[in-house]
């Protein structure tokens, strides 16, 4: 079982699905990025709502992002599993 985690990117205003990115973060990285509560999230699965400040640290090892309008979109880490 394969675990793929992305960000993906929303249109703030009727929050149309725009694109998503895969990303290979370590779930340590992702745990310091997120300030995932390891209690009740240990392996990053769940969904985070990006701020600004987190979208900023993801920017600097995902350069893709650089072109999204902040302001304009809203951006989440996702997590999902294939086999």
């Amino acid at each position: 079982m394969k675990v793929i985690r992305e960000i993906a990117i929303y249109q703030k205003d009727g929050d149309k699905f725009i694109e998503s990115f895969e990303i290979d973060f370590s779930v340590d990285e992702l745990i310091k990025i997120l300030h995932v509560d390891i209690d009740e999230d240990p392996n990053v699965y769940k969904v985070y709502d990006l701020n600004k400040e987190q979208y900023s640290q993801i920017l600097k090892i995902v350069p893709n992002l650089k072109e999204i309008d902040f302001d304009n979109f809203e951006l989440f880490y996702e997590c999902f599993q294939v086999e």
